[in-house]
This record gives structure tokens, sequence and C-alpha cells, in this order.
């Protein structure tokens, strides 16, 4: 009965090291942890990651009464962990370089500062993933009656729906990857009786991946690599962009087809009109210090359009401005323009 309840919390552990390796994204840590990307979190955050995980291992290898012989929380023989150990390593090395020459034609070594960085997150998630799926899961499947290599193939796939490295904005070879990864050290750990070898081909295969690729595990398709669209933006090698860059010095932005930018115009609002004559403000001219005779000679231009009278109707500027008004005669009768002679005489 106790070992029943040992059992039962032990799988509580597991499900909850489960649990931390889908939140493998908000630490930044196992293949999220990229160099240079929004992925990247604190050195701190990432530790604690690690921490919690080799806890929550060291939490079932302690509750579990059975952890050896059931869970394969062991070395292995040595002899065996050494070969298949160097074997699952070499090939690991290997397709990961053939990996980086078919995506980026070259091997895209990334600076020596992040070498530290990167092996103590290949050495740790190994470590994290072989105890929870090569030891826990598998042996408790094969504990329950489950054929060895349906236990396998059934590990693998639970660990690659984990690890999520099927996205769709990844590249297939990860998908493939992280299957080949499950099929080969559930293998071993069963043929080693310990999860040595398969720690130590997956810590070699994930740092090889890095150090070929640049990429902990977040290897996208081809045109969407952050340095491939930068390059698209760039002018063509051995052209000269005629534009200026928007900062110079230390730390400027890279020389891209960009637009300068250029101050922006006031856009307070314009000075009022001061001392201007009624004749300028509608736009008729006036003399101004001419001669008496120049001054009588001048006649202001017409307007480019009719005015427009105060009763809405266009009236006749030319005829209206240029004719003068006649005298009254002697019988009283205005002879005005635009009046009738009727109306003037009271009639």
């Amino acid at each position: 009965m106790l070992d029943t309840v040992r059992i039962v919390v032990a799988g509580g552990f597991f499900m909850l090291l489960v649990l931390l390796r889908f939140e493998a994204e908000q630490f930044g840590a196992a293949e999220y942890d990229e160099p240079r990307n929004y992925y990247r979190t604190g050195l701190w955050t990432r530790l604690s990651w690690y921490a919690l995980g080799l806890a929550l291992v060291a939490a079932i290898y302690v509750v579990h009464p059975y952890p050896h012989d059931d869970l394969y929380l062991v070395g292995g023989h040595r002899q065996d962990v050494l070969v298949f150990g160097l074997g699952l390593a070499l090939v690991g090395a290997v397709q990961a370089g053939a990996f980086a020459w078919f995506r980026y034609g070259d091997l895209r070594l990334p600076p020596a500062t992040a070498y530290p960085g990167a092996g103590l997150n290949a050495l740790a998630t190994a470590a994290i993933d072989e105890a929870a799926f090569r030891g826990a899961l598998l042996g408790t499947l094969v504990t329950m009656g489950v054929p060895g290599s349906t236990a396998v193939f059934m590990q693998a796939i639970i660990y690659v729906l984990v690890t999520r490295l099927g996205g769709s904005d990844r590249h297939p070879y990860m998908l493939l990857l992280a299957l080949g990864i499950g099929l080969a050290t559930g293998w071993a750990t069963l043929s080693t009786g310990g999860i040595g070898a398969a720690i130590l081909g997956h810590a070699v295969t994930s740092f090889a991946l890095f150090v070929c690729t640049g990429h902990a595990g977040q290897v996208t398709l081809r045109g969407r690599d952050p340095e491939e669209l930068e390059g698209r933006r760039r002018a063509p090698e051995g052209w000269l962009d005629a534009r200026r860059a928007l900062r110079t010095g230390r730390g400027a932005e890279p020389l891209g087809l960009i637009d300068v930018r250029t101050p922006h115009a006031s856009t307070g609002p314009l000075p009022e009109p001061r001392n201007l004559e009624p004749a300028l403000l509608n736009l008729e001219p006036a003399p101004r210090n001419l001669e008496p005779a120049e001054a009588a000679e001048f006649v202001p231009p017409e307007p480019a359009w009719p005015p427009i009278a105060s009763d809405g109707l266009i009236a006749d500027h030319r005829r209206t401005a240029s004719k003068p008004v006649e005298a009254p005669s002697d019988n009283g009768a205005s002879v005005r323009r635009g009046r009738s002679p009727r109306r003037a005489t009271g009639e």
C-alpha cells in the first residue's frame, strides 16, 4: 500500500515536470535559449528553470520505491554507456553539420561568448528530458507490460508533442530531429539499462546544432531568418546606397533602403495681415505715392471674376463701375441707371 502511494506521488512529480517543460518558452530555456531574439531572458530566469527541473527529477528519484529497476534513473553499464553514448554523439554532430551546410551553405559559428551558456543549456536540458521521458515515462510503460518497441515509439511521440518543435513557423527538420532523438535515446536506454548514454548523445547533439546553425532550436524556414531578412533590406553586394543613414556613429542603424527624415514644417497659425488698405483686401491695388497726373490716368485692373452682389446675383462690374451717375433733368425725373422714371415721379 505504501509503495502504491509513493508511485502515485512520483507520478504527480512527473506531471509537474511535464508542465515545466511546456513553460520552457517563458523561461527562455531548452530550445528557446536563443542568443539574439525575443525568447532571450535573464541568466537567473534560465537557471531557475534548470534548478526546478533537476529538483523535480530528484523528487521522483527519492519518492519512487524502485527508481533504478522501474524508471531507469541510473547511468547504466559503463562500457555500454560509452559505446552507445559516443555513437549517438557522433551521429548527432554529423547530421547537425550536414543540415547547416544544406540550409545555410556554411557553418554559422556563434560568438565565443555564447558557448558556455549554450553548453550549460544543452547539458541541463538533456538531463531533464532524458530523466522525464526516457526514464520515468518509458520505465513506467515497460513496467505496465507495454512491449519495448511500442513503449519507445509512444514516449517519442509524447516527447515531440511536449517540446512543440513541430510548429508551423519552424523548419521541418526540428520535428524530425526531436522524433529521432526520442527514438534513438529510447533504444539506447533499453539497451544499456540506464539513461547515461541517452544524456550524452542528446547533449552533444543539441550543442552541435547550436554551434553549426547558431540556433538552440528555433531554426526557421528558408527566407525567414533574421539575418536573411536584414540582407533583403540592404543594397546588393557591390552597390553603394546614395542615401544617408538615419544615425551615424557608434551603435548606428545599418545602412539600408530607407528614407531620410526631414524636419517638419511649422504648423503654427499664419500671421494676420496688418496695415492693409481696403483695396488690397479686395484684390484691387490702389495707387500709392503717384504724381497727380499719373494718379488721374491710373485705372485699376478688372478682377478675374465678377463680384457677387448682396442678393446673390452676379453684378456687371464693368458697367456699374465705369459709368457715372447722370445729373437730374429739369423736369425732376431721375434718369439714374437702373431706376424707373415712373417711380422717380411718384406715379
